[in-house]
């Protein structure tokens, strides 16, 4: 990696503005060098926190990024000098960062209801009397999670101090090509580490970060938990690698005196095509469509600087090409094969992304209501979920498209500024590609491939919000911009180069609001790095509860601001509390503990506390302390279901009447329509007021949406009614019959268990086309109703079909043994016993069907 250093022209790698060196005090020369070693920080360092330190790394680029505005404005203080003239960027930055200030300012009703109608619309329990009762009054902030606003805004600043006052030190065309050579550094880098994390790597990132559900080895993924940004970020960077490579070349043609050096660029050439070629094998091994197509279109525009030097070029490629078809064949094709079949086997865009598709068409439907100031920087993750009707297991945190969230959070204004902000770079990309000298467009052509790469590939990605990719694509517009400016720096007096107002005022307005950004930032990304090491160990599931809980309330006590955590504070302090009381003498139920509580007709809330503690000793506080939770979570992220559903299922501890229960229950429902857990609870609670017909409507939805929460609806509906009228009303499908059957079965209603094994037989064909192919439980299940209604011909097909699906399942062989016997098909029988007995001879299972057999009169 030397080489990269030392190959192009340059009076110093990140030393911007050397020719005025020794012009500068002592202090300003050590406000320099500290400025350069931040820049370095920002690019090579920061992209290493991706994974599992994120919210660290984000603190150290603010950091970064503070420090470099303050010691570039103070040497711009004690030694004015000519710099970068207003460019229309400082525009967008200042209306960018007063948008989300708005977003976050308190507005009165009136106005909020014309600006924002969601609120009002769909925020209705905040107007009501119980959600005064519950402290919560009517929400008057656009951003509807102001704490996520709140700390984008902060990133914002940082973003925004990094590009002006990086572009205030590119001063020459030499400073461009050394941030040029520190990117394509950043790309070698990165793309090292994910190739030893492939070869030689033990699961964790950087070889000591432990992720709680990602794995670095495969596929490649370098410092990033989402291989798509790692490919993006490489995309970044073949740009710059090639402009290397290109200049090495240019030096090796030499005189014949120039020997050595011919050399040691021949060798110089040589290991930067070798490094190209490793950046070309990660970005294909990590797998990515969306990454793998950015990389190759940053790669086909960086070479259409150089269709001059054809056989340079062809050089690289070549080199490059075979080195990434060797290393492929050597490590193994079949990930590759599987990520070809996906895409060729897919009958359109939608079967090959369904997940994504789904969530635009929610984002779709969820824009209109947002359009004109969003919903707030930062909100995407509690937005979506109250349009999308499918559920895919997973928290889509961004939008998996750039252009998609930002619409969203910063509404029409905000896509504009966007818009603005491209249209913006491609001019001056334009502008400074009019330029005559060749080696200016070639220095053009290759940092606009890492912006257009940036810009096609955010349409189906979110590589904008990681801070890794961005702060490449800022360095990168910076000096696009300082291409532009510097286009023309031939012209004497040419006041784009040699301005002096224009950057003085900027560094008095960024030592004016340096102490209150300081504070701003200290008081956010500093709590944020603080609570993310919990944050990850609790979303560890594997984990206790006891242990989840310790670490939320770590999150909680170090950020009084984490209203997330407090909401999954709230949940889990509740489901703690059942599971303990599960085992205690006093068993009893939410639901059985209102009951008892409003039949006393305790006379305050302090009486009912004191009859908790008597019933249920210390487990008693768990309930309280979900309440507590659950209220401090609604006043800073409403759009959260989960503190709603406490206080329904709870609030009559702290005197919620059961009619404010109803309305906090609807109150979830509006915002989460299509969520399992909402439509349960729900449609329990319709159960428990004798709405029998809309309990059912919400049960079925829950179902069919959550399949695990089937045996929940079972247990507490099928008590209640027979069961042709459970049929009739839930239309359970296979495995809720199956679980019906069981229920009846268990009770001993043989009347109900008969009805269902009949019903369930009768129905056997239009059964059997519902169910999935890869549900192995289907055809054992059917086989025990075909064998309750006395069906032994259907019973043996069904074990057959599912000895085919799932042949290894040992007690399916074993039944399936015992049923060829008793169906008298004896060789077939003994087929399937010999089977049992080779691999576990011992088995009990096995040993007791053979004794019974065998009391038949069986002689096996």
């Amino acid at each position: 990696m030397n080489t990269l250093v030392n190959s192009a022209p340059s009076a110093g790698y990140v030393s911007f503005g050397n020719a005025s060196q020794s012009l500068l005090t002592p202090v300003e020369r050590l406000l320099d060098r500290i400025g350069n070693a931040c820049i370095l920080i920002a690019i090579l360092g920061v992209p290493l926190t991706m994974a599992g330190m994120r919210e660290n790394g984000t603190l150290i680029f603010v950091i970064c990024s503070l420090v470099l505005g303050v010691t570039w404005a103070l040497k711009q203080a004690l030694h004015p000098q000519a710099g970068a003239g207003f460019c229309g960027a400082e525009a967008i930055v200042l209306a960018s960062i007063l948008l989300v200030i708005f977003q976050l300012t308190p507005l009165p009703l009136g106005i909020l209801r014309t600006i924002a109608p969601f609120s009002s619309n769909y925020l209705t329990l905040w107007e009501t009397d119980a959600g005064r009762q519950l402290g919560i009054s009517q929400w008057s902030m656009i951003s509807l999670t102001p704490s996520a606003t709140r700390s984008a805004l902060v990133l914002l600043i940082a973003y925004s101090i990094f590009f002006l006052t990086l572009m205030q030190r590119i001063r020459t065309k030499a400073d461009i090509d050394s941030l040029i050579k520190l990117i394509a550094l950043a790309g070698v880098t990165m793309s090292l580490i994910g190739v030893g994390q492939l070869f030689f790597g033990n699961g964790k990132f950087l070889w000591f970060i432990e992720h709680p559900f990602r794995d670095a080895n495969w596929p490649a993924k370098g410092t990033f938990t989402n291989q798509n940004h790692f490919a993006h970020f490489l995309a970044l960077t073949i740009g710059p690698l090639i402009w290397v490579s290109q200049n090495i070349q240019a030096t090796a043609i030499r005189p014949k005196f120039w020997t050595a050096r011919n050399d040691r660029s021949e060798f110089g050439s040589i290991a930067v095509n070798t490094l190209i070629g490793i950046v070309g094998l990660s970005a294909v091994l990590s797998l990515s469509r969306g990454g793998i197509i950015a990389f190759a279109l940053a790669l086909g525009v960086s070479a259409t600087a150089y269709r001059k030097r054809l056989k340079a070029l062809f050089k690289v490629l070549a080199f490059s090409g075979a080195f990434v078809v060797l290393a492929v064949l050597s490590f193994g094709t079949e990930g590759l094969q599987a990520k070809l079949n996906s895409v060729t086997s897919a009958g359109s865009l939608s079967n090959l992304s369904t997940g994504r598709f789904a969530l635009w068409e929610s984002l779709l439907l969820a824009i209109p209501n947002f359009w004109m100031t969003g919903s707030g920087v930062g909100s995407h993750a509690e937005i979506y979920p109250t349009w999308l009707s499918q559920q895919f297991g997973v928290r889509f945190s961004h939008a998996e498209s750039g252009y998609m969230q930002v619409m969203l959070e910063l509404g029409l204004p905000g896509l504009v500024l966007l818009l603005t902000g491209i249209a913006l770079i491609g001019f001056w990309a334009v502008c400074a590609w009019r330029a005559n000298h060749d080696e200016d467009r070639r220095r053009v052509t290759i940092l606009a491939a890492g912006i257009v790469a940036s810009v096609l590939h955010s349409f189906i990605d979110f590589v904008w919000y990681i801070p890794a990719c961005m702060i490449l694509t800022l360095v990168i517009a910076a000096c696009l911009c300082r291409c532009y400016q510097l286009s023309g720096s031939d012209k004497p007096g040419d006041t784009r180069v040699h301005n002096r107002r224009w950057p003085a005022g900027m560094a008095w307005a960024f030592l004016i609001l340096f102490m209150p950004v300081c504070q701003l930032s200290a008081s956010v990304t500093l709590r944020n790095a603080q609570t993310e090491s919990d944050w990850l160990q609790y979303r560890d599931s594997d984990k206790p509860v006891d242990e989840r809980i310790q670490h939320l309330e770590n999150c909680v006590s170090t950020d009084p601001a984490d209203f997330q955590s407090m909401a999954r504070l709230s949940g889990l302090y509740f489901e703690r509390f059942e599971t303990k009381t599960l085992d205690s003498p006093n068993k009893m139920t939410a639901l059985e503990i209102r009951s008892t509580v409003r039949s006393a007709e305790f006379e305050s809330t302090k009486a009912i506390a004191e009859w908790m503690v008597r019933a249920f000793g210390e487990e008693a506080k768990d309930l309280y302390k979900s309440i507590y939770m659950a209220r401090r979570a609604l006043k800073g992220m409403p759009m959260r279901t989960e503190p709603y559903i406490v206080l329904s299922q709870l609030g009559f501890l702290i005197g919620v009447s059961d009619e404010g229960s109803t309305i906090l229950l609807d109150q979830a429902l509006r915002l989460r329509p299509h969520s399992p857990e909402v439509l349960l609870r729900a449609g329990l609670s319709c159960s428990e007021r004798g709405e029998l017909d809309l309990a059912c409507e919400f049960l079925s939805k829950a179902c069919k949406l959550d399949y695990r929460l089937r045996p929940t609806v079972v247990n507490q509906l099928a008590p209640y009614m027979s069961a042709e009228e459970f049929i009739n009303r839930m239309a359970p499908g296979p495995d809720g019959l199956w679980l019906l059957f069981r229920f009846h079965q268990n009770k001993k209603r043989t009347n109900d268990e008969a009805f269902v094994a009949a019903w369930f037989c009768n129905n056997f064909e239009s059964l059997r086309l519902d169910q999935n192919e890869a549900d192995f439980y289907f055809w054992p299940r059917a086989a025990e109703l075909f064998t309750a209604n006395s069906d032994a011909k259907n019973a043996l097909f069904c074990l057959e079909q599912g000895v085919q699906r799932n042949p290894n399942d040992y007690a399916l062989r074993i039944n399936l043994a015992v049923s060829f016997w008793k169906a008298g098909r004896i060789e077939e029988s003994r087929r399937q016993f010999d089977w049992c007995k080779l691999r576990n001879p011992d088995h009990k299972q096995l040993l007791t069907a053979i004794e019974e057999l065998k009391a038949d009169g069986g002689a096996l």
